[in-house]
């Protein structure tokens, strides 16, 4: 369940942070923090992915479901908008 979710995320987060990565690495840490409820954390690697890969719309949904789980609705649609604009 969410347990082994909670333990692959320190994993990808440090091969992330060794080499750099690609888009698709960032899509699986941010579905294994999403798995693992970290909603949190979910919120900031979607501001650096968005920054990383500017035209890749499901960081913005990334971000707008982290943000709809912690119930800050305002940042959740706009998160949401600006995946749709993709």
């Amino acid at each position: 369940g969410r347990e082994a979710f909670d333990k692959a995320v320190p994993h990808l987060e440090a091969a992330l942070q060794i080499g750099g990565g690609e888009a698709d690495d960032y899509l699986a840490l941010g579905e294994l923090l999403l798995r693992a409820q970290q909603y949190e954390k979910l919120v900031h690697l979607s501001q650096r992915s968005v920054r990383l890969f500017p035209d890749q719309a499901m960081f913005h949904v990334h971000a707008a479901q982290a943000q709809r789980a912690l119930q800050k609705w305002p940042e959740a649609i706009r998160a949401f908008g600006e995946a749709a604009a993709l």
